[in-house]
């Protein structure tokens, strides 16, 4: 997993990045267009303008991390985290409308084709931004990846679509002075349908996370394991994130105790696992639990019967939760099922095999989602 960075270096790199990402495109635009005007090159001044795009996702990437830096409120309690998730979805928008706007371009030079003047030191210039590009994608991606931001992982992507686009700008060149073969219209329309794929990427990329997605399989499993990792704690489950921004998290998890402790000797566990989970992985918890007699002759009839289905049938994750309360005669258990699967023919059978051991018992059986990876 990467190392968590304070909210202050995490947006101190995403706005450092996005500056670089600025300068380095305004250099990019002014070459590009001015190189491209003279060679009347449609395919080069339309890099430049997906270029220019990229100086103004910059800015969109460094006005969404300030925003998304603010404090809670009361019209926002949870913060302002998500905005950067819209940072990024109105990048996706601009990449997706320069990319529009080149392929009007390009089937207009189709139509009507114009001249080219190609040359050795357009050639030249078209290598150098290549490099420039693939080179400041790699970095911009590589922070993203490492601060956990859509925004800029957005930019490093949009990048490096760049530097393709630049390549079928030299093969453009090149079919011209191999062939005598004038395609620049169509390697603007092949520059566009890339830009436009790239900006569909993006929109779905972030549009996936602002619906909510199942959290990283790293982080669920270390929350697992870490809770499962105190000695009074016989079990862990139901781990669910809520995502409100890059390594923000909220979200609940259930614990199997000794239900012959007490509440006083409950609780602090319960505090202790809450304190930990925040300080080591951003992630605010609250730990409920199931207390159970895992000693009863009753409490491991049912397991048996659970582990038993549990093995044979590949749509359940695991099971817990079982309680069984003789005064009342209530007997509670939670099956988790895997997504995909109509659990309610299992769990019926389930909840009758137990109600025919128990019959003088309400049973009340329970589904689960798998929502997290590390369940069992």
């Amino acid at each position: 997993m990467n190392v968590k960075l304070d909210a202050a270096s995490r947006e101190a790199r995403i706005l450092r990045t996005s500056y670089i990402g600025i300068a380095a495109n305004v250099l990019l635009v002014a070459v590009k267009a001015g190189v491209g005007s003279l060679a009347g090159s449609l395919a080069l001044v339309t890099d430049a303008l997906n270029n220019l795009s990229d100086v103004i996702s910059s800015a969109v990437t460094i006005a969404g991390t300030k925003m998304a830096g603010k404090m809670p409120d009361a019209e926002h309690p949870f913060g302002h985290g998500r905005l950067e998730y819209i940072a990024a979805l109105i990048i996706g928008a601009i990449v997706l409308a320069a990319g529009l706007g080149a392929a009007a371009r390009s089937v207009d030079g189709i139509l009507h084709p114009a001249p080219v003047a190609y040359s050795a030191g357009f050639i030249g210039i078209v290598v150098v931004t290549i490099i420039a590009k693939v080179s400041l994608a790699d970095y911009t991606i590589r922070v993203g990846q490492s601060v956990h931001s859509g925004a800029l992982k957005a930019a490093g992507i949009d990048a490096k679509s760049d530097a393709v686009i630049s390549a079928v700008t030299l093969l453009s060149a090149a079919a011209y002075f191999l062939w005598d073969l004038n395609i620049d219209a169509y390697a603007g329309g092949l520059i566009s349908l890339a830009v436009i794929k790239a900006g569909l990427d993006i929109l779905k990329e972030t549009g996936s996370a602002l619906l909510g997605e199942r959290v990283d399989s790293d982080l669920t499993k270390a929350i697992y394991d870490k809770v499962r990792s105190y000695p009074d704690v016989l079990g862990a489950h139901d781990l669910r994130l809520n995502n409100y921004g890059p390594d923000y998290y909220l979200g609940s998890i259930h614990v199997e105790l000794d239900g012959s402790r007490s509440l006083s000797d409950t609780y602090p566990v319960l505090f202790q696992i809450e304190r930990e989970i925040l300080k080591e992985f951003n992630c605010i918890v609250t730990v409920g639990f199931y207390a159970v007699d895992f000693a009863s002759p009753n409490t491991k009839k049912v397991r048996g019967i659970l582990a038993r289905y549990a093995a044979a049938e590949e749509a359940i994750a695991g099971f817990h939760g079982i309680c069984l309360y003789d005064g009342r005669k209530e007997l509670f258990f939670d099956v988790t099922f895997h997504f995909g699967y109509d659990y309610r023919p299992l769990l019926k059978a389930i909840r009758e095999e137990i109600s025919a051991l128990f019959p003088d018992y309400t049973v009340i059986a329970r589904p689960d989602i798998n929502y997290s990876d590390g369940e069992y």
